[in-house]
């Protein structure tokens, strides 16, 4: 399935929230992933030892889980595509955009 040139212009006519988090319902959908975590307060964040400044607490990170280890390779194409990393964290992949 090839990816719609209308999708990949979404950080162009939307914010970079609204953007990933557009992208991160398609890589949901599209891989069953279970979002474990994504917008959180500076509060949850040092309750869970997150980063100071992690992209939690701006909504451009997200950590999900792939139930379907085989397609792992597909995922993190796709998540390159979008321009956004992803951080292999063993339990769950972390997902956020690429530092600019």
């Amino acid at each position: 399935m090839s990816i719609s040139p209308l999708l990949l212009a979404l950080p162009i006519l939307f914010s970079r929230q609204i953007s990933f988090h557009i992208y991160l319902l398609y890589l949901q959908k599209k891989y069953d992933l279970r979002i474990t975590s994504y917008i959180r307060s500076k509060k949850h964040n040092a309750d869970v030892g997150g980063h100071q400044k992690s992209q939690h607490l701006t909504g451009l990170a997200a950590d999900v889980v792939l139930p379907n280890k085989d397609r792992k390779t597909a995922l993190l194409e796709d998540i390159k595509i979008f321009e956004m990393t992803a951080i292999d964290e063993g339990d769950h992949i972390h997902i956020q955009y690429a530092k600019s």
